[in-house]
Protein backbone atom coordinates (compact mmCIF):
# COMPACT_ATOMS: atom_id res chain seq x y z
CA UNK A 1 0.00 0.00 0.00
CA UNK A 2 2.55 2.64 0.42
CA UNK A 3 3.99 1.63 -2.84
CA UNK A 4 0.88 2.66 -4.26
CA UNK A 5 0.65 5.58 -2.40
CA UNK A 6 4.24 7.22 -3.35
CA UNK A 7 3.62 6.29 -6.71
CA UNK A 8 0.04 8.50 -6.90
CA UNK A 9 2.26 11.19 -5.24
CA UNK A 10 4.99 10.95 -7.64
CA UNK A 11 2.43 11.12 -10.51
CA UNK A 12 0.82 14.31 -8.69
CA UNK A 13 4.00 15.82 -8.16
CA UNK A 14 4.89 15.67 -11.58
CA UNK A 15 1.88 17.24 -12.78
CA UNK A 16 1.99 20.05 -10.46
CA UNK A 17 5.60 20.96 -11.45
CA UNK A 18 4.78 20.56 -15.44
CA UNK A 19 2.04 23.32 -14.85
CA UNK A 20 3.34 26.20 -13.56
CA UNK A 21 1.22 29.29 -12.37
CA UNK A 22 1.86 31.96 -13.97
CA UNK A 23 3.36 35.38 -12.84
CA UNK A 24 1.71 38.63 -13.31
CA UNK A 25 4.33 40.08 -15.84
CA UNK A 26 4.13 36.82 -18.30
CA UNK A 27 0.33 37.43 -17.97
CA UNK A 28 0.28 40.54 -19.05
CA UNK A 29 2.59 40.00 -21.64
CA UNK A 30 0.89 36.36 -23.20
CA UNK A 31 -2.20 38.26 -23.18
CA UNK A 32 -1.16 41.50 -24.83
CA UNK A 33 0.29 38.93 -27.59
CA UNK A 34 -2.48 36.82 -28.26
CA UNK A 35 -5.05 40.40 -28.36
CA UNK A 36 -2.68 41.54 -31.23
CA UNK A 37 -3.02 37.93 -32.83
CA UNK A 38 -6.87 38.29 -32.35
CA UNK A 39 -6.69 42.05 -33.69
CA UNK A 40 -4.51 41.44 -36.65
CA UNK A 41 -7.35 38.34 -37.80
CA UNK A 42 -9.86 41.10 -37.69
CA UNK A 43 -8.68 44.17 -39.36
CA UNK A 44 -6.70 43.00 -42.03
CA UNK A 45 -4.39 45.62 -41.75
CA UNK A 46 -0.41 45.24 -42.73
CA UNK A 47 0.20 47.23 -39.41
CA UNK A 48 -1.56 44.82 -37.19
CA UNK A 49 -0.11 41.93 -38.87
CA UNK A 50 3.18 43.47 -38.08
CA UNK A 51 2.77 44.25 -34.20
CA UNK A 52 1.90 40.61 -33.57
CA UNK A 53 5.02 39.18 -31.16
CA UNK A 54 6.09 36.20 -33.05
CA UNK A 55 8.93 33.94 -33.40
CA UNK A 56 10.11 33.45 -36.85
CA UNK A 57 9.66 29.55 -36.86
CA UNK A 58 6.26 29.84 -35.42
CA UNK A 59 3.16 27.26 -36.40
CA UNK A 60 -0.21 27.32 -36.56
CA UNK A 61 -2.68 24.93 -37.02
CA UNK A 62 -6.53 25.33 -37.05
CA UNK A 63 -10.00 24.16 -38.55
CA UNK A 64 -12.76 22.41 -37.47
CA UNK A 65 -12.83 20.25 -33.99
CA UNK A 66 -11.29 16.59 -34.87
CA UNK A 67 -9.73 18.17 -38.33
CA UNK A 68 -6.48 20.54 -37.41
CA UNK A 69 -4.19 21.10 -40.21
CA UNK A 70 -1.30 23.22 -40.74
CA UNK A 71 -2.06 26.86 -41.88
CA UNK A 72 1.58 28.35 -41.38
CA UNK A 73 5.29 27.48 -40.34
CA UNK A 74 6.78 30.56 -39.79
CA UNK A 75 6.41 34.51 -38.84
CA UNK A 76 6.10 35.28 -42.54
CA UNK A 77 3.57 33.23 -43.90
CA UNK A 78 1.22 33.49 -40.88
CA UNK A 79 1.74 37.50 -41.08
CA UNK A 80 0.93 37.41 -44.52
CA UNK A 81 -2.18 35.07 -44.03
CA UNK A 82 -3.47 37.89 -42.13
CA UNK A 83 -3.67 40.02 -45.08
CA UNK A 84 -4.10 37.45 -47.68
CA UNK A 85 -5.36 34.46 -46.24
CA UNK A 86 -8.47 32.25 -45.70
CA UNK A 87 -9.17 34.13 -42.84
CA UNK A 88 -8.97 37.74 -44.17
CA UNK A 89 -11.20 36.39 -47.31
CA UNK A 90 -13.82 34.66 -44.65
CA UNK A 91 -13.94 36.51 -41.27
CA UNK A 92 -15.90 39.64 -42.36
CA UNK A 93 -16.08 41.11 -38.44
CA UNK A 94 -17.01 39.63 -35.33
CA UNK A 95 -20.12 38.72 -34.13
CA UNK A 96 -22.67 41.62 -33.40
CA UNK A 97 -24.99 39.71 -31.22
CA UNK A 98 -22.00 38.09 -29.05
CA UNK A 99 -19.16 41.32 -29.12
CA UNK A 100 -17.49 39.78 -26.00
CA UNK A 101 -13.50 38.51 -26.44
CA UNK A 102 -12.41 36.10 -23.58
CA UNK A 103 -8.72 36.01 -22.53
CA UNK A 104 -7.86 33.34 -19.97
CA UNK A 105 -4.07 32.32 -18.71
CA UNK A 106 -4.21 28.36 -19.13
CA UNK A 107 -0.97 28.15 -17.44
CA UNK A 108 2.55 29.58 -17.32
CA UNK A 109 2.83 29.54 -21.20
CA UNK A 110 -0.65 29.19 -22.71
CA UNK A 111 -3.43 31.32 -23.40
CA UNK A 112 -6.82 30.43 -24.72
CA UNK A 113 -8.78 32.97 -26.46
CA UNK A 114 -12.85 32.71 -26.37
CA UNK A 115 -14.67 34.73 -29.39
CA UNK A 116 -17.29 34.83 -32.33
CA UNK A 117 -16.51 36.09 -35.45
CA UNK A 118 -19.45 36.31 -38.67
CA UNK A 119 -17.91 34.33 -41.46
CA UNK A 120 -18.58 34.81 -44.92
CA UNK A 121 -16.88 36.23 -48.10
CA UNK A 122 -15.09 39.50 -47.28
CA UNK A 123 -14.04 40.87 -51.10
CA UNK A 124 -13.53 44.17 -51.89
CA UNK A 125 -16.83 45.35 -53.32
CA UNK A 126 -19.31 43.58 -51.08
CA UNK A 127 -19.17 41.70 -48.06
CA UNK A 128 -21.37 38.76 -47.37
CA UNK A 129 -21.92 37.39 -43.74
CA UNK A 130 -23.00 33.76 -43.90
CA UNK A 131 -22.54 32.32 -40.74
CA UNK A 132 -21.76 33.07 -36.87
CA UNK A 133 -18.63 30.99 -35.76
CA UNK A 134 -17.06 30.29 -32.50
CA UNK A 135 -13.08 30.59 -32.44
CA UNK A 136 -11.59 29.16 -29.62
CA UNK A 137 -7.67 29.60 -29.99
CA UNK A 138 -4.69 28.56 -28.02
CA UNK A 139 -1.26 30.46 -27.79
CA UNK A 140 1.45 29.25 -26.72
CA UNK A 141 4.63 30.61 -25.74
CA UNK A 142 8.49 28.89 -25.04
CA UNK A 143 8.49 30.29 -21.56
CA UNK A 144 7.42 32.32 -18.89
CA UNK A 145 9.27 35.39 -19.75
CA UNK A 146 9.03 35.07 -23.45
CA UNK A 147 6.45 37.05 -25.09
CA UNK A 148 6.33 35.92 -28.67
CA UNK A 149 4.19 33.55 -30.09
CA UNK A 150 5.31 30.01 -30.60
CA UNK A 151 2.52 27.34 -31.12
CA UNK A 152 -1.16 28.60 -32.40
CA UNK A 153 -4.23 26.66 -32.79
CA UNK A 154 -7.34 27.87 -33.68
CA UNK A 155 -10.65 25.58 -33.34
CA UNK A 156 -14.04 26.74 -35.82
CA UNK A 157 -17.07 25.54 -34.35
CA UNK A 158 -19.13 27.09 -37.20
CA UNK A 159 -22.96 28.23 -36.64
CA UNK A 160 -22.57 28.59 -33.49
Amino acid sequence: MKLFLLSLWSLFASVVVSVPAASESSKDCHITASKAYVHAILTKTQESADAVPLHDDVVRIEGPPGFLVPSATNAQQLRLSFLTGPSALFVTGTDPAKPELAYKVVNSTTVRADYYILAGLDAKIATVNVLPTRIEEYFGFDNEQDCDLRHIAGIFYIGQ
